[in-house]
């Protein structure tokens, strides 16, 4: 669970990553659950972090949009730190699920259920659809499902709680005409 200004490393802790040698910037971070129990999302901040992180994702390049209305059957895939690039079914995108913080259970909603493709490490990637639209973020997980936060509502989280001002751009990269999306938080 990331708090507000607590370190960031990357690599993690968890991948040996060593303070403060590993610092790459602060976490800026929603609290959990919020905006009605719907999101568990944060982003960095630091002076060299776009130096220092890629736009593209492994094993699936650049997002090509957002996609606010996922539906049940369709793919959803994700490459993660743990189980790199796997994909399962949506089963749900409307559930409610509790899941164990260090401070508690907390129930989040209108969350987004798929067969299970992540496992410890995933959390925080992004879950992406047949055209390679961000539709979520992966956030929890169990044997059998893993727990997508809806990218609608982390949009609105931002807009609200957080204060900003939420730019979803969209632009074309040639020659391929494929497009790049990017979500600008603005002061």
């Amino acid at each position: 669970v990331c708090k507000n200004n607590e370190p960031v490393l990357q690599p993690g802790p968890f991948d040996m990553g060593i303070f403060p040698e590993c610092v790459i910037g602060t976490s800026v971070g929603i609290s959990i659950p919020s905006i009605g129990g719907k999101v568990d999302s944060s982003i960095t901040i630091g002076p060299d972090i776009e130096k220092l992180c890629r736009t593209n994702i492994l094993d699936i390049g650049l997002p090509k949009g957002i996609n606010t209305s996922p539906e049940v059957g369709a793919l959803i895939h994700k490459s993660g730190r743990t189980t790199g690039l796997t994909e399962g079914p949506i089963r749900d995108t409307s559930a409610v699920l509790s899941v164990e913080y260090s401070d508690g259970v907390k129930t989040l909603e209108d969350i987004i259920i798929t067969t299970n493709i992540s496992a410890g490490g995933d959390s925080g990637s992004s879950s992406l659809d047949a055209d390679d639209k961000i539709a979520g973020t992966v956030f929890a997980g169990s044997d059998e499902i893993t727990a997508h936060c809806k990218i609608a509502n982390i949009i609105e989280a931002w807009k609200i709680q957080m204060g900003y001002d939420v730019e979803v751009v969209t632009e074309e990269i040639n020659p391929f005409g494929y497009e790049a999306v990017s979500i600008n938080l603005l002061d």
